[in-house]
């Protein structure tokens, strides 16, 4: 009896101890599956974590593809002429424009200063020119002038210096009956005196031994005298 009650209560002990063994067995594979639940859970988070920054990279990268396909869209080949002028534009435009015209016109009026003045340097040199050449000319006729008025004044001072005479000139007239005869005598009287300067002598109707003694006296006179250059005779008949 004490054997089978002890036999039953090792067995009971037993059972006790499998009993304990199965709730600790249990509870092992309730933590275990707890375990497990919880690593899935895990998993299963990181997982859809993973994804989603998988897809946040995704359109990360799309937004990049997006933003080059727009920038390549805002490059043109050429400049876009149908793009508005903002207002700082169009006063640099405007001022570029005005300043492009004020160098314009300042070259323009510079060039025409230039010629103008170039202009003036010949025209002044050409006067320069004018004005020696007449200087020139003047003193030239002046010194033509001052020569001739010189070989005048001698010319006139040799004409009027008082010359020795030159020789005896008789005229006789021995025409009676031509009234001609005594102008003729008249002007060869002037002639030979005045202008010739010979001493003069007329003789109206002379004989024939008048004219041989006046003739004689003469050649007598000029071979004293040895200023008498020539000697003159007329006889008007």
């Amino acid at each position: 009896h004490d054997g089978d009650g002890k036999g039953d209560g090792d067995g009971d002990g037993d059972g006790g101890d499998a009993g304990s063994g199965d709730g600790s067995e249990g509870g092992d594979d309730g933590k275990a599956g707890s375990d497990e639940e919880k690593g899935d859970e895990e998993g299963k988070h990181a997982d859809d974590a993973d994804e989603a920054k998988g897809d946040e990279g995704g359109e990360g990268d799309e937004g990049d593809e997006g933003e080059e396909e727009e920038e390549e869209e805002k490059e043109p080949d050429g400049p876009d002429l149908n793009i508005p002028e903002t207002a700082k534009e169009t006063k640099l435009r405007e001022a570029a424009e005005k300043a492009l015209a004020d160098a314009i016109a300042h070259k323009e009026a510079t060039d025409e200063r230039v010629a103008e003045e170039r202009e003036e340097i010949e025209e002044n040199e050409r006067l320069e020119q004018e004005a020696e050449e007449r200087a020139e000319r003047e003193a030239r006729e002046e010194a033509e002038a001052k020569e001739e008025d010189e070989r005048r004044k001698a010319a006139e001072a040799e004409a009027n210096k008082p010359h020795a005479l030159r020789g005896p000139c008789l005229i006789f007239n021995t025409v009676k009956r031509r009234p001609r005869s005594r102008a003729d005598a008249d002007v060869l009287t002037r002639l030979f005196r005045k202008t010739l300067l010979f001493d003069v002598e007329l003789h109206d109707n002379p004989s024939r031994d008048d004219i041989l003694t006046l003739l004689r006296e003469a050649a007598e006179d000029a071979d004293k005298n040895s200023q008498i250059e020539m000697f003159v005779c007329f006889v008007l008949a």
